[in-house]
């Protein structure tokens, strides 16, 4: 997987699962209305249900729509929204937005900026307490429009984002205060997707309109566009209806098994919570779609669907204000926001040139084939893009700082053959642009250099097997050794073998984002630096040692071995960070 660029954009990328449960059919337009994929608007229907059971296997529970300013043309529900079968999915079901969420956050900026309020191109400071970011590299300010474009300049933030329990969640205040990312580029210059960026936009709108988040939303989005099933609050009190609902709600792994995680709570909520029913979802849609003035003004409207940022060289918009954009074989421009949870996938696509849109939801992490496929039946194949680079490359929207940068080793590189389908690409000199990241370039010795500390750490815990296991064979063959520091070869070996076990679960919670008991992560974070430090312990006492000792050659060369493996570990806590458990709150 760390090597396969296309798996790592599909990524953001059931068994027999029935058909459909629920229909509704087009009856409106005429029937020469046709989508800009070519497709009629009569016949949508009957693709995406085609295109459902060409693909049913496997397949996640499944709400789509595809409307216009004024009309459904098609709504459909699939599947079924529990793992266990029993219950179809229907009119009544709601699913997790995931990301789509933050499209609130820049509507909400949009709305605070028509009234004067909100200055998209000031520096964000003067919205936040005096020293409230206190990680910045660089001097230059940071405005509105960067944190739209993901353009800030911040890592990928990791901790304390999500939580299992409702008594551990926090405002959104002490989370954007306690787990504060570095800033790594300088702002404008690079596009690294930010989680922690979004919220502290949402921040900004509570601290003008004196309202929580969640509140806001409410007020002046979902009820003025009577969305009456939609909640996106952590734990989805500003709607009972909704928290009632979600507690029906059970989804799928990528791989098509039961996700065991029936909820978790997002502190970084606006980012991510807005939960909704299908109907909601299009209703907000339509609203983008229509310039409905119950959100914004048509000159808001106007400004902001313009666009914010452009792939390099080309005239092709990445950003709109927040909302991504892509651009079809047929040249339809596409602006909208795709969403994963830990349960849920969501896409929101509008095309305003041909006044159509469609939004899809599934209960499975990490959903493309719907997300990426039925997108491409109402409006056409992204369109295709060339790259000339073949190598390696970082992917930007990673951590540079703290225990979760040793992801970036294992999963932040990929080695590039051709562009991707189903995304565009761009590239110049130093960067291959891919919609809401970059990837820099890099060459093999530098990408050798982040991974070698690791695979030495995977060498010597091979090392350390084969010594175990020779050790073990003298037993059974009562071969007494005749080197004295067997005993301390065995031990250091033993700590050597067992020193990955605890960052195993750490490595796999970071890297599939399940971060909900950080009190584990913590606790294994410090039991591997227990480990890096008694080795480094041994090390030295196995150093001097043999350096009294009169031992044969090859006796020596395994004790130096042994040694160095050992700092090797303590090397590897050190780089990677592994030591600072105690940031992780």
């Amino acid at each position: 997987m760390k090597n396969s660029f296309v798996s790592k954009i599909a990524a953001f990328s059931m068994a027999a699962i029935s058909a459909v449960s629920f229909i509704k059919p087009f009856t409106g337009r005429a029937a020469d209305d046709v989508l800009p994929s070519g497709t009629k608007y009569n016949e949508i229907g009957s693709v995406i249900e085609s295109f459902y059971k060409e693909n049913e296997s496997n397949a996640p529970g499944l709400a789509t729509a595809v409307f216009t300013p004024d009309e459904v043309i098609y709504e459909g529900y699939f599947g079924y929204q529990n793992s266990k079968k029993t219950a179809p999915l229907n009119e009544n079901t709601v699913i997790e937005w995931g990301s789509v969420s933050k499209t609130t956050i820049w509507i909400s900026v949009m709305q605070l900026a028509e009234q004067g309020k909100i200055d998209l191109d000031a520096d964000i400071r003067i919205y936040l307490p005096d020293g409230f970011l206190k990680r910045l590299k660089y001097d230059d300010k940071i405005t509105m429009i960067n944190l739209m474009n993901h353009t800030a300049g911040f890592e990928e933030a990791v901790f304390g984002m999500a939580c299992s329990k409702k008594e551990q969640i926090i405002n959104v205040e002490d989370y954007l205060s306690r787990f504060q990312p570095e800033q790594i580029f300088r702002p404008g210059e690079v596009t690294a997707y930010s989680n922690w960026g979004a919220t502290l936009a949402s921040y900004i709108v509570e601290r003008i309109s004196g309202q929580e988040f969640y509140e806001y939303a409410q007020e002046h989005i979902f009820k003025p566009l009577g969305m009456e099933h939609t909640a996106i609050n952590s734990d989805l009190s500003d709607n009972s209806f909704v928290d009632m609902q979600r507690n029906e709600l059970s989804g799928l792994l990528p791989n098509g098994k039961p996700n065991p995680y029936p909820r978790r709570y997002l502190i970084m909520y606006p980012a991510g919570m807005c939960t909704s029913t299908l109907s909601d979802f299009t209703a907000y849609g339509q609203a983008l779609l229509s310039y409905d003035e119950r959100l914004l003004s048509h000159e808001s409207y106007e400004e902001m669907y313009t666009p914010t940022s452009y792939y390099n060289g080309t005239d092709l918009p990445r950003n709109c204000h927040g909302f991504w954009s892509d651009v079809t074989e047929n040249d339809t421009f596409v602006i909208g926001h795709g969403g994963n949870t830990i349960t849920c996938s969501s896409n929101l696509l509008i095309d305003l040139k041909n006044n159509c849109g469609t939004v899809i939801m599934t209960n499975q992490y990490g959903e493309s084939t719907f997300n990426y496929g039925i997108p491409e039946k109402v409006f056409g194949k992204i369109k295709e893009s060339d790259l000339s680079y073949k190598g390696f490359a970082f992917n930007t929207r990673m951590a540079y700082t703290g225990p979760a940068k040793i992801i970036r080793a294992i999963q932040g590189w990929a080695y590039i053959k051709s562009a991707p389908e189903q995304v565009y690409v761009a590239e110049n000199s130093d960067t291959i642009e891919i919609s809401v990241m970059d990837y820099q370039k890099t060459d093999l010795a530098h990408t050798a250099a982040l991974l070698l500390p690791i695979m030495l750490w995977e060498l010597g815990t091979l090392f350390a097997l084969i010594s175990l296991l020779v050790k073990f064979i003298k037993v059974l063959a009562k071969k007494k050794s005749k080197n004295p520091v067997s005993v301390w070869r065995a031990v250091t070996c033993v700590l050597i073998l067992v020193s990955q076990l605890p960052l195993l679960p750490v490595i796999s919670a970071i890297s599939s984002w399940d971060l909900m008991n950080i009190s584990l992560i913590r606790n294994n974070l410090l039991t591997v630096t227990l480990f890096g430090i008694a080795l480094a312990v041994l090390a030295i006492v196995g150093i001097i040692r043999m350096t009294r000792s009169d031992s044969e050659i090859k006796c020596k060369v395994r004790n130096l071995a042994t040694s160095f493996f050992a700092c090797v570990v303590t090397f590897n806590v050190f780089f990677y960070s592994l030591f600072e458990f105690w940031t992780i709150k």
